[in-house]
């Protein structure tokens, strides 16, 4: 009965895709997909539209699509260990957004539409490559939130 499915533990599951069945799952809250081998966030996930809680850490994800902006109720959201180097604008969407975990990604820099979330507490980015201009930038956007950076480096990115 995938109506009544609300949480999802797939965790270590050596995972290359998203299941397609996993979209059946319309009042899905809790999705961990934590320690796969995902590449992507792929489309499909922003019909998880009840989605609260996301974690995809830890896997080799490249790419975010813009349909991660369609998860409006997500409250908490990790992301980290991967090879993200970008966020879609859509990520400005994510208005319940609480707490955005990015710690040990490629992140080079975050786009203008982060400044919409103002629910957002936490923003981690630790162990990320960052020069000290780029984070002055991310902090002007996020003037609420509490940021975790690593120094800053000398590098041009």
């Amino acid at each position: 009965e995938p109506d009544k499915v609300y949480k999802l533990s797939l965790v270590h599951q050596k995972l290359d895709s998203l299941p397609k069945e996993i979209i059946k799952f319309k009042n899905l809250q809790v999705l961990n997909l934590r320690g796969n081998r995902l590449t992507e966030i792929p489309k499909e996930i922003g019909e998880l539209k009840h989605l609260q809680w996301l974690d995809m850490s830890r896997n080799k994800i490249v790419d975010v699509d813009e349909a991660l902006g369609n998860l409006i109720h997500l409250k908490y959201l990790e992301l980290s260990r991967n090879d993200i180097e970008r966020l879609p604008p859509t990520i400005g969407k994510l208005v319940e957004l609480e707490k955005l975990i990015m710690w040990d990604t490629n992140l080079a820099d975050v786009p203008d539409e982060i400044q919409n979330l103002k629910n957002l507490q936490v923003l981690e980015l630790r162990d990320i490559m960052m020069n000290q201009d780029t984070q002055d930038r991310i902090k002007a956007l996020l003037p609420d939130t509490k940021i975790s950076f690593s120094p800053s480096c000398n590098c041009k990115l």
